[in-house]
Protein backbone atom coordinates (compact mmCIF):
# COMPACT_ATOMS: atom_id res chain seq x y z
CA UNK A 1 0.00 0.00 0.00
CA UNK A 2 2.81 2.53 0.72
CA UNK A 3 4.06 2.17 -2.97
CA UNK A 4 0.82 2.89 -4.07
CA UNK A 5 0.93 5.88 -1.74
CA UNK A 6 3.99 7.01 -2.94
CA UNK A 7 2.99 6.77 -6.64
CA UNK A 8 0.09 8.60 -6.38
CA UNK A 9 1.89 11.44 -4.38
CA UNK A 10 3.37 14.23 -7.12
CA UNK A 11 -0.54 14.58 -7.66
CA UNK A 12 -1.36 16.02 -4.63
CA UNK A 13 1.98 17.88 -4.21
CA UNK A 14 1.27 19.59 -7.69
CA UNK A 15 -2.36 20.21 -6.67
CA UNK A 16 -1.76 21.59 -3.32
CA UNK A 17 2.03 23.02 -3.05
CA UNK A 18 1.88 26.19 -1.76
CA UNK A 19 4.39 28.85 0.79
CA UNK A 20 6.87 28.75 1.56
CA UNK A 21 7.90 26.91 -1.32
CA UNK A 22 7.40 28.01 -4.69
CA UNK A 23 7.78 26.44 -8.15
CA UNK A 24 6.72 26.41 -11.80
CA UNK A 25 5.34 23.50 -13.95
CA UNK A 26 8.75 22.69 -15.07
CA UNK A 27 9.69 21.99 -11.56
CA UNK A 28 6.88 20.33 -10.67
CA UNK A 29 7.11 18.31 -13.91
CA UNK A 30 10.55 16.79 -12.70
CA UNK A 31 9.31 16.49 -9.10
CA UNK A 32 7.18 13.84 -10.66
CA UNK A 33 9.38 12.43 -13.54
CA UNK A 34 12.16 11.87 -10.92
CA UNK A 35 10.04 8.88 -9.42
CA UNK A 36 11.16 6.96 -12.94
CA UNK A 37 14.89 6.81 -12.59
CA UNK A 38 14.80 6.70 -8.99
CA UNK A 39 12.55 3.22 -9.19
CA UNK A 40 14.63 2.23 -11.75
CA UNK A 41 17.71 2.48 -9.40
CA UNK A 42 15.77 0.68 -6.78
CA UNK A 43 14.96 -2.24 -9.29
CA UNK A 44 18.37 -2.66 -10.32
CA UNK A 45 20.02 -2.87 -6.38
CA UNK A 46 16.63 -4.87 -5.51
CA UNK A 47 18.14 -7.29 -7.96
CA UNK A 48 21.51 -7.45 -6.63
CA UNK A 49 20.72 -7.15 -3.27
CA UNK A 50 18.58 -10.14 -3.14
CA UNK A 51 21.40 -12.39 -4.78
CA UNK A 52 24.13 -10.88 -2.49
CA UNK A 53 22.09 -11.01 0.98
CA UNK A 54 18.66 -12.89 0.33
CA UNK A 55 15.21 -11.47 0.02
CA UNK A 56 14.57 -10.63 4.04
CA UNK A 57 17.72 -8.38 4.40
CA UNK A 58 17.41 -6.73 0.85
CA UNK A 59 13.78 -5.46 1.63
CA UNK A 60 14.96 -4.59 4.92
CA UNK A 61 17.75 -2.56 3.21
CA UNK A 62 15.56 -1.03 0.45
CA UNK A 63 12.56 0.34 2.86
CA UNK A 64 14.94 2.42 4.47
CA UNK A 65 15.76 5.59 1.61
CA UNK A 66 11.71 5.70 1.23
CA UNK A 67 11.48 6.45 5.04
CA UNK A 68 14.49 8.67 5.18
CA UNK A 69 13.40 10.60 1.99
CA UNK A 70 9.10 10.84 4.11
CA UNK A 71 10.51 12.46 6.52
CA UNK A 72 12.84 14.60 4.63
CA UNK A 73 9.92 15.53 2.27
CA UNK A 74 7.70 16.87 5.41
CA UNK A 75 10.43 19.16 7.28
CA UNK A 76 11.12 20.63 3.35
CA UNK A 77 11.43 24.25 3.32
CA UNK A 78 12.45 24.42 -0.35
CA UNK A 79 12.47 22.30 -3.70
CA UNK A 80 15.55 20.70 -3.30
CA UNK A 81 14.36 18.63 -0.34
CA UNK A 82 11.41 17.68 -1.96
CA UNK A 83 13.16 16.38 -5.05
CA UNK A 84 16.02 14.64 -2.82
CA UNK A 85 13.04 12.71 -0.96
CA UNK A 86 11.04 11.88 -4.13
CA UNK A 87 14.13 9.97 -5.32
CA UNK A 88 14.89 8.41 -2.02
CA UNK A 89 11.50 7.26 -2.22
CA UNK A 90 11.24 5.83 -5.50
CA UNK A 91 14.02 3.78 -4.63
CA UNK A 92 12.53 2.31 -2.28
CA UNK A 93 9.03 1.90 -4.18
CA UNK A 94 11.03 0.04 -6.80
CA UNK A 95 13.47 -2.42 -4.85
CA UNK A 96 10.49 -3.51 -2.40
CA UNK A 97 8.21 -4.15 -4.97
CA UNK A 98 10.30 -6.07 -6.86
CA UNK A 99 11.99 -8.03 -3.54
CA UNK A 100 7.79 -8.54 -2.71
CA UNK A 101 7.23 -10.08 -6.00
CA UNK A 102 9.58 -12.16 -6.21
CA UNK A 103 9.45 -13.48 -2.80
CA UNK A 104 5.50 -14.83 -3.41
CA UNK A 105 6.93 -16.12 -6.37
CA UNK A 106 9.26 -18.53 -4.69
CA UNK A 107 7.58 -18.89 -1.26
CA UNK A 108 4.15 -19.19 -2.07
CA UNK A 109 2.14 -22.46 -3.31
CA UNK A 110 1.52 -21.86 -7.58
CA UNK A 111 -2.21 -22.67 -6.82
CA UNK A 112 -2.40 -19.20 -4.91
CA UNK A 113 0.18 -17.46 -6.59
CA UNK A 114 -2.45 -15.53 -8.56
CA UNK A 115 -4.29 -14.63 -6.11
CA UNK A 116 -1.57 -12.97 -3.80
CA UNK A 117 0.35 -11.25 -6.66
CA UNK A 118 -2.87 -9.85 -7.41
CA UNK A 119 -3.73 -9.23 -3.36
CA UNK A 120 -0.51 -7.31 -3.87
CA UNK A 121 -1.48 -5.28 -6.50
CA UNK A 122 -4.69 -4.49 -4.88
CA UNK A 123 -3.28 -2.80 -2.20
CA UNK A 124 -0.95 -1.17 -4.45
CA UNK A 125 -3.26 0.46 -6.28
CA UNK A 126 -5.46 1.06 -3.53
CA UNK A 127 -2.72 3.22 -1.66
CA UNK A 128 -2.96 5.63 -4.78
CA UNK A 129 -6.64 5.26 -4.34
CA UNK A 130 -6.79 6.31 -0.78
CA UNK A 131 -4.56 9.61 -1.28
CA UNK A 132 -6.56 10.83 -4.49
CA UNK A 133 -9.23 10.16 -2.14
CA UNK A 134 -7.67 12.59 0.93
CA UNK A 135 -6.00 14.78 -1.69
CA UNK A 136 -8.59 17.62 -1.55
CA UNK A 137 -8.85 17.14 2.24
CA UNK A 138 -5.41 16.62 3.87
CA UNK A 139 -2.16 18.55 3.87
CA UNK A 140 0.63 17.34 1.72
CA UNK A 141 2.72 17.48 4.79
CA UNK A 142 0.38 15.16 6.74
CA UNK A 143 0.47 13.20 3.04
CA UNK A 144 3.87 12.85 3.90
CA UNK A 145 3.03 10.95 7.39
CA UNK A 146 0.69 9.06 5.90
CA UNK A 147 2.24 7.81 3.49
CA UNK A 148 5.27 7.20 6.31
CA UNK A 149 2.93 4.42 8.38
CA UNK A 150 2.49 1.76 5.87
CA UNK A 151 6.88 2.16 5.39
CA UNK A 152 7.03 1.50 9.19
CA UNK A 153 4.55 -1.11 9.44
CA UNK A 154 6.25 -2.82 6.75
CA UNK A 155 9.64 -2.40 8.37
CA UNK A 156 8.62 -4.30 11.45
CA UNK A 157 6.40 -7.22 9.99
CA UNK A 158 9.57 -7.93 7.77
CA UNK A 159 12.13 -8.14 10.24
CA UNK A 160 9.80 -11.21 11.39
CA UNK A 161 9.76 -13.01 7.68
CA UNK A 162 11.69 -16.08 7.06
CA UNK A 163 14.18 -16.18 4.04
CA UNK A 164 13.22 -17.62 0.56
CA UNK A 165 14.51 -21.38 0.29
CA UNK A 166 15.37 -20.61 -3.38
CA UNK A 167 17.90 -18.29 -2.08
CA UNK A 168 19.06 -20.84 0.41
CA UNK A 169 19.55 -23.19 -2.57
CA UNK A 170 20.93 -20.75 -4.86
CA UNK A 171 23.80 -20.67 -2.03
CA UNK A 172 24.36 -24.16 -1.47
CA UNK A 173 23.00 -23.69 1.73
CA UNK A 174 20.69 -26.82 1.29
CA UNK A 175 20.04 -27.86 5.13
CA UNK A 176 18.61 -24.32 5.71
CA UNK A 177 16.50 -24.70 2.23
CA UNK A 178 14.88 -27.21 3.32
CA UNK A 179 13.91 -26.15 6.80
CA UNK A 180 13.08 -22.74 5.26
CA UNK A 181 10.85 -24.65 2.29
CA UNK A 182 8.97 -27.17 5.10
CA UNK A 183 7.93 -24.63 7.47
CA UNK A 184 6.29 -22.16 4.49
CA UNK A 185 4.88 -25.48 3.08
CA UNK A 186 4.38 -27.82 5.15
CA UNK A 187 5.93 -31.69 4.59
CA UNK A 188 3.52 -32.48 2.05
CA UNK A 189 4.82 -35.05 -1.03
CA UNK A 190 3.74 -32.77 -3.29
CA UNK A 191 6.28 -30.00 -0.89
CA UNK A 192 8.67 -32.52 -1.12
CA UNK A 193 8.49 -33.16 -5.12
CA UNK A 194 8.94 -29.25 -5.04
CA UNK A 195 12.02 -28.45 -3.35
CA UNK A 196 13.35 -31.34 -5.56
CA UNK A 197 12.78 -29.08 -8.33
CA UNK A 198 13.80 -25.72 -6.53
CA UNK A 199 17.06 -27.94 -6.32
CA UNK A 200 17.61 -28.79 -10.13
CA UNK A 201 16.89 -25.69 -10.75
CA UNK A 202 19.56 -23.97 -8.63
CA UNK A 203 21.90 -26.67 -10.07
CA UNK A 204 21.67 -25.75 -13.71
CA UNK A 205 24.51 -24.72 -14.99
CA UNK A 206 23.46 -22.56 -18.18
CA UNK A 207 22.62 -20.23 -15.02
CA UNK A 208 26.69 -19.56 -13.98
CA UNK A 209 26.79 -18.33 -18.12
CA UNK A 210 25.25 -14.92 -17.56
CA UNK A 211 28.14 -14.08 -15.21
CA UNK A 212 30.42 -13.29 -18.48
CA UNK A 213 29.79 -11.18 -21.21
CA UNK A 214 29.03 -13.26 -24.27
CA UNK A 215 27.03 -15.92 -21.82
CA UNK A 216 24.94 -12.19 -20.78
CA UNK A 217 24.64 -11.81 -24.71
CA UNK A 218 23.12 -15.16 -25.47
CA UNK A 219 20.68 -14.99 -23.00
CA UNK A 220 19.37 -11.48 -24.20
CA UNK A 221 19.26 -12.76 -27.34
CA UNK A 222 17.48 -15.93 -26.51
CA UNK A 223 13.63 -16.52 -27.42
CA UNK A 224 12.37 -17.56 -23.70
CA UNK A 225 13.83 -13.69 -22.65
CA UNK A 226 13.27 -11.58 -25.92
CA UNK A 227 9.36 -12.09 -26.06
CA UNK A 228 8.30 -12.43 -22.19
CA UNK A 229 10.42 -9.03 -22.18
CA UNK A 230 8.18 -7.93 -25.48
CA UNK A 231 5.20 -8.91 -23.22
CA UNK A 232 5.97 -7.32 -20.47
CA UNK A 233 6.76 -3.62 -22.06
CA UNK A 234 3.72 -3.68 -23.66
CA UNK A 235 1.60 -4.86 -20.26
CA UNK A 236 4.17 -1.89 -18.85
CA UNK A 237 2.85 0.30 -21.20
CA UNK A 238 -0.74 -0.49 -20.66
CA UNK A 239 -0.52 0.37 -16.79
CA UNK A 240 1.21 3.30 -16.90
CA UNK A 241 -1.01 4.66 -19.55
CA UNK A 242 -4.49 3.27 -17.69
CA UNK A 243 -3.35 5.30 -14.48
CA UNK A 244 -1.27 8.60 -16.07
CA UNK A 245 -4.56 10.69 -15.95
CA UNK A 246 -5.55 10.42 -12.20
CA UNK A 247 -6.32 13.72 -11.81
CA UNK A 248 -9.26 15.53 -10.17
CA UNK A 249 -11.13 18.85 -10.84
CA UNK A 250 -11.60 21.25 -9.00
CA UNK A 251 -14.86 22.01 -10.76
CA UNK A 252 -17.64 19.54 -9.44
CA UNK A 253 -15.26 17.63 -7.13
CA UNK A 254 -17.67 15.21 -6.27
CA UNK A 255 -18.55 14.18 -9.99
CA UNK A 256 -15.63 13.59 -10.32
CA UNK A 257 -14.23 11.72 -7.49
CA UNK A 258 -17.45 9.45 -8.46
CA UNK A 259 -15.87 9.23 -12.16
CA UNK A 260 -13.02 8.37 -10.67
CA UNK A 261 -14.40 5.95 -9.13
CA UNK A 262 -15.41 3.84 -12.01
CA UNK A 263 -12.75 4.34 -13.56
CA UNK A 264 -10.41 2.90 -11.03
CA UNK A 265 -12.85 -0.10 -10.87
CA UNK A 266 -12.75 -0.47 -14.60
CA UNK A 267 -8.96 -0.04 -15.07
CA UNK A 268 -7.98 -2.62 -11.82
CA UNK A 269 -10.27 -5.55 -13.70
CA UNK A 270 -6.85 -5.67 -16.00
CA UNK A 271 -5.27 -3.27 -16.65
CA UNK A 272 -3.25 -2.74 -13.21
CA UNK A 273 -2.98 -6.30 -11.47
CA UNK A 274 -2.10 -8.13 -14.40
CA UNK A 275 1.08 -6.62 -16.17
CA UNK A 276 2.34 -6.37 -12.33
CA UNK A 277 1.72 -10.79 -11.63
CA UNK A 278 3.69 -11.16 -15.01
CA UNK A 279 6.56 -9.63 -13.50
CA UNK A 280 6.54 -13.17 -10.93
CA UNK A 281 5.30 -15.45 -14.18
CA UNK A 282 6.76 -14.56 -17.40
CA UNK A 283 10.48 -14.84 -17.17
CA UNK A 284 12.27 -18.59 -16.65
CA UNK A 285 14.19 -18.80 -13.88
CA UNK A 286 17.47 -18.47 -14.91
CA UNK A 287 16.33 -15.45 -16.57
CA UNK A 288 14.40 -13.70 -13.89
CA UNK A 289 17.21 -11.43 -12.76
CA UNK A 290 18.14 -10.47 -15.57
CA UNK A 291 15.06 -9.50 -16.69
CA UNK A 292 13.75 -8.02 -13.57
CA UNK A 293 16.60 -5.44 -14.42
CA UNK A 294 15.38 -5.15 -17.70
CA UNK A 295 11.84 -4.70 -16.94
CA UNK A 296 12.64 -2.28 -14.37
CA UNK A 297 14.57 -0.06 -16.67
CA UNK A 298 12.18 0.06 -19.19
CA UNK A 299 9.00 0.37 -16.86
CA UNK A 300 10.81 3.35 -14.94
CA UNK A 301 11.71 4.80 -18.62
CA UNK A 302 8.04 4.67 -19.21
CA UNK A 303 7.07 6.46 -15.95
CA UNK A 304 9.64 8.83 -16.05
CA UNK A 305 8.03 10.18 -19.67
CA UNK A 306 4.36 9.66 -18.67
CA UNK A 307 5.20 12.01 -15.44
CA UNK A 308 6.87 14.67 -17.77
CA UNK A 309 4.91 15.39 -20.41
CA UNK A 310 1.12 14.83 -18.60
CA UNK A 311 2.05 18.06 -16.75
CA UNK A 312 2.39 19.94 -20.46
CA UNK A 313 -1.04 17.58 -21.69
CA UNK A 314 -3.13 18.86 -19.46
CA UNK A 315 -2.43 22.44 -19.56
CA UNK A 316 -1.98 22.54 -23.43
CA UNK A 317 -5.29 19.96 -24.80
CA UNK A 318 -6.62 19.92 -21.32
CA UNK A 319 -7.81 16.81 -19.51
CA UNK A 320 -9.99 15.43 -22.13
CA UNK A 321 -7.37 15.42 -24.19
CA UNK A 322 -5.28 13.77 -22.28
CA UNK A 323 -7.59 10.80 -21.78
CA UNK A 324 -8.09 9.94 -25.25
CA UNK A 325 -4.44 10.34 -25.97
CA UNK A 326 -3.61 7.56 -22.96
CA UNK A 327 -6.98 5.97 -23.83
CA UNK A 328 -6.03 5.26 -27.49
CA UNK A 329 -2.72 3.96 -25.74
CA UNK A 330 -4.24 1.05 -23.99
CA UNK A 331 -6.18 0.23 -26.24
CA UNK A 332 -3.43 -0.45 -29.00
CA UNK A 333 -1.62 -1.95 -26.29
CA UNK A 334 -4.81 -4.65 -24.96
CA UNK A 335 -4.80 -5.40 -28.60
CA UNK A 336 -1.39 -6.46 -29.38
CA UNK A 337 -1.49 -8.34 -25.80
CA UNK A 338 -4.72 -10.39 -26.92
CA UNK A 339 -2.67 -12.16 -29.55
CA UNK A 340 0.70 -12.56 -28.15
CA UNK A 341 0.14 -12.67 -24.21
CA UNK A 342 -0.33 -16.80 -22.99
CA UNK A 343 -2.71 -17.87 -20.80
CA UNK A 344 -0.66 -18.63 -17.34
CA UNK A 345 -3.63 -19.30 -15.06
CA UNK A 346 -3.34 -22.76 -13.04
CA UNK A 347 -0.11 -23.22 -15.07
CA UNK A 348 2.97 -23.85 -13.08
CA UNK A 349 6.32 -21.95 -13.76
CA UNK A 350 7.73 -24.85 -15.40
CA UNK A 351 4.46 -25.15 -17.96
CA UNK A 352 4.93 -21.22 -18.42
CA UNK A 353 8.45 -21.48 -19.42
CA UNK A 354 8.32 -24.58 -21.73
CA UNK A 355 5.76 -22.06 -23.75
CA UNK A 356 8.31 -19.35 -24.38
CA UNK A 357 11.32 -22.00 -24.44
CA UNK A 358 9.44 -25.02 -26.52
CA UNK A 359 11.28 -26.90 -24.16
CA UNK A 360 14.92 -28.29 -24.82
CA UNK A 361 17.07 -31.66 -23.78
CA UNK A 362 19.36 -32.12 -20.96
CA UNK A 363 22.74 -32.77 -21.87
CA UNK A 364 24.93 -35.39 -19.67
CA UNK A 365 26.53 -32.97 -17.26
CA UNK A 366 22.90 -31.14 -16.52
CA UNK A 367 21.60 -34.83 -15.69
CA UNK A 368 24.63 -35.41 -13.98
CA UNK A 369 23.83 -32.03 -11.91
CA UNK A 370 20.18 -33.37 -11.19
CA UNK A 371 21.34 -37.04 -9.37
CA UNK A 372 23.74 -35.14 -7.19
CA UNK A 373 21.00 -32.51 -6.01
CA UNK A 374 18.20 -35.14 -5.74
CA UNK A 375 20.76 -37.29 -3.66
CA UNK A 376 21.37 -34.07 -1.29
CA UNK A 377 18.00 -33.76 -0.83
CA UNK A 378 17.18 -37.68 0.26
CA UNK A 379 20.23 -37.08 2.53
CA UNK A 380 18.76 -34.04 4.39
CA UNK A 381 15.89 -35.57 4.72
Amino acid sequence: MGQGLVLGYPTLLIAALDSPINSDLTSMSWLAASFGPSTMTGVILASFCMDWLGRKSAFLLLILPGTTGLLIMYFAQSYLPLLIGRVLSGITTGGTYTVGVVTIAECVHPKYRCMYLNLKTASFTLGTAILQGLGDYIHWRSAAIVILIPHVMSLVMASMWIESPAWFASKKRFDECEAAFFWIRGKSDSSKTELNEVMKAQNCPTKAKTKSIVGLLETITRKDFLKPLLISTIAAIVMEASVSTNILSNDRPWVAIALLIVYFFLANLGCNPIPLALLAEVFPLEHKMIGNIAIGAISSMIIMVSLKVTPYLLADIKTYGTFVIYGTITLIGLLILYFIMPETKDRTMQEIENYFGGGRSRNNNENEMENEANRKIIENQ
